[in-house]
């Protein structure tokens, strides 16, 4: 199964249309066709939105797991989601570099990882290094 496959599957099971989707998280008003016809995976704003509505993150971007997180799963805290993948995007269009989608959920997930252990210590500024370090090894 192919992000796209996803895509349509995650749609269809939300019962909305290419255009309902595209209005629903502000995408232009192609925007969700164009993921489904590209099999582009969402960008952080949209995939943070999925991810507080219950959908997989893991499952969307490389189809592992379910496609809703079950219950018996930590809870995932959509703001440091937001704010790692508002990171990862900013540094890729930054420096002009493209990420698979299963290689961009593996970073997504260590950059959550270092949000939560630097927002103990207080020092934000040295979780957005430690991010952009993991950027650079891994692109």
């Amino acid at each position: 199964m192919t992000v796209s496959d996803r895509l349509r599957q995650l749609r269809s099971d939300m019962k909305e249309s290419q255009k309902g989707m595209a209005k629903r998280f502000a995408l232009g008003e192609n925007g969700w066709q164009r993921m489904e016809l590209e099999g582009r995976a969402p960008k952080g704003n949209v995939l943070a939105q999925l991810v507080e509505m219950g959908f997989s993150a893991d499952w969307l971007l490389t189809g592992d797991g379910h496609m809703r997180r079950g219950a018996t799963l930590e809870a995932v805290d959509g703001t440091k989601l937001r704010t790692a993948l508002e990171i990862i995007e900013d540094w890729l269009e930054e420096h002009d570099r493209k990420m698979s989608a299963r290689k961009k959920a593996e970073v997504v997930a260590m950059a959550y990882e270092i949000i939560t252990e630097t927002e103990v210590s207080g020092q934000p500024e040295l979780c957005r290094n430690n991010i952009v370090r993991l950027l650079r090894v891994a692109s």
